[in-house]
């Protein structure tokens, strides 16, 4: 067959063998440095293969693939440089992005290592952000507990398919409110249908009654099968849908395939559900992303909930803060906003209210803590975006102040002072200078000293 699936084997030879390759072309003196002493994962010959099923093109052109997908350039993962070496001269694979691709955006993708802590400082100031995938693979399906009162199936196309797409824009809130990302995911969609117009794609749905509750695809590649887009309904989330969903659909696809596929992030919500199920990392997907498109700032909704715990625990190393968030975010007053970039939650902040024990009575004001950042996409202004954006709602809300710990020169950019100028302090011991506040209203601090009374479950992080 002529797609590059059917040439898996000499693509796998070819990719292997660089180690001793020295680029010709002036323009791509960058692979000096091999990246393979093993062929590239299978899951992104998946991933090739589905480019072309999607109307997309791969060129070979010696250190590098060419992906393009030219009905949505927008696509990040549709519009890309495959990389044969470490991309270590960033400036070089810029210039070649640009002239190969065109796209508004620069992905540069490879398979195996990362890049050291200097290069991915040197990656962030060329504002780049990092969008790194775990390689799954799946041959037994593990022991676990399926929902009886669920009816998984393969969907019926086209008849089923308003379903789909009402399932998908319910788990995708920035769809919502962006004509843009709207767009972009209503092409995203076209290419699934042109699969499945064409056979070479099944799409499985788990089912509350009549509700389409859960759904996913499955790709044939070989004799290899492609897990795509799981999805749960935020209304019915950690329930046990995706486990009966996966686990079904999986012993359906083992029957016809010595595996299944998937990429998980690394700091998502469904990795240690995919270890429970059986699949087990066989390797790294990397991505160095520079975005052409805006950063947005918006509040949260139901459907962020999932991925706003796991961005914060990766943020911090630890589940306490994303604990706290998940504790009091229905709290009255709450400001909950995130920092997305074409649909990929990238930051969240959180207000809360507190009350001021004032000689002249309590007042109320808000506090700013904690905000998180995805790793990869740190020192990259998303919480900076974030904070501008938040005080700005606190202002609106009428809150006459914002309190915040945290350190003093990254928040003194905001408008933070050190509280102790004002004699407000809180109810903890803490440096004086990393406790800090800013007026929101002319005047809202003078003559208001006294104690700062967070929510008592801050005494719990």
């Amino acid at each position: 067959m002529g797609s590059l699936l059917g040439r898996e084997s000499l693509l796998r030879n070819r990719l292997s063998t660089w180690r001793n390759y020295r680029a010709s072309s002036p323009g791509h003196q960058v692979a000096t440095v091999p990246i393979y002493t093993t062929p590239v994962l299978e899951l992104t010959h998946t991933d090739l293969h589905m480019t072309e099923l999607s109307g997309g093109s791969v060129t070979d052109h010696g250190t590098f693939l060419a992906v393009r997908t030219p009905d949505n350039p927008g696509y990040y993962h549709g519009n890309y440089l495959f990389l044969r070496f470490l991309p270590r001269d960033l400036e070089a694979w810029v210039k070649t992005a640009d002239e190969v691709i065109g796209a508004s955006h620069i992905c540069l993708r490879w398979d195996g290592p990362g890049l050291s802590d200097a290069e991915m400082a040197a990656a962030a100031r060329a504002g780049f952000g990092s969008d790194d995938g775990i390689a799954m693979e799946l041959t037994a399906v593990g022991s676990v507990k399926s929902r009886a009162d669920l009816v998984v199936r393969p969907l019926v196309f086209p008849a089923e398919w308003d379903a789909v797409v009402a399932l998908d824009v319910a788990c995708e809130p920035s769809e919502e409110d962006s004509a843009e990302y709207q767009l972009f995911k209503d092409r995203i969609r076209a290419a699934r249908q042109r699969w499945l117009s064409n056979h070479a794609a099944t799409w499985w749905g788990a089912f509350a009654g009549d509700q389409l509750v859960g759904g996913c695809g499955l790709v044939p590649c070989g004799d290899v099968g492609r897990f795509q887009v799981v999805e749960t309904h935020p209304e019915y989330r950690r329930q046990g849908v995706c486990t009966t969903l996966i686990a079904t659909l999986a012993r359906a696809g083992l029957k016809k395939h010595r595996a299944l596929l998937l990429c998980a992030e690394p700091d998502g919500p469904a990795l240690e559900l995919y270890r429970r199920l059986g699949f087990v990392e066989v390797g790294w997907q990397r991505t160095l992303i520079r975005s052409g498109a805006d950063l947005r700032v918006r509040p949260e909704v139901t459907g962020d909930h999932a991925g706003i715990y796991t961005l914060i625990a990766a943020a911090f190393g630890q589940p306490g803060e994303a604990d706290l968030v998940a504790r009091l975010r229905d709290l009255p007053g709450v400001i909950s906003l995130v920092a997305e970039r074409t649909g990929k939650l990238l930051g969240h902040a959180f207000f809360t209210p507190v009350r001021v024990e004032s000689p002249r009575g309590t007042w109320d004001a808000v506090a700013l803590g904690p905000v998180a950042a995805r790793p990869g996409y740190q020192r990259r202004g998303v919480g900076s975006a974030l904070i501008e954006a938040g005080l700005l709602a606190c202002e609106e809300a009428g809150h006459r102040a914002c309190f915040v710990l945290g350190d003093p020169v990254y928040y003194a950019r905001f408008g933070f002072e050190p509280a102790q100028k004002y004699h407000l302090r809180p109810t903890w011991s803490v440096p004086a200078e990393a406790f800090m506040v800013v007026a929101l209203k002319p005047g809202a601090l003078e003559g208001h000293s006294g104690l700062v009374r967070y929510h008592a479950d801050f005494d719990k992080v």
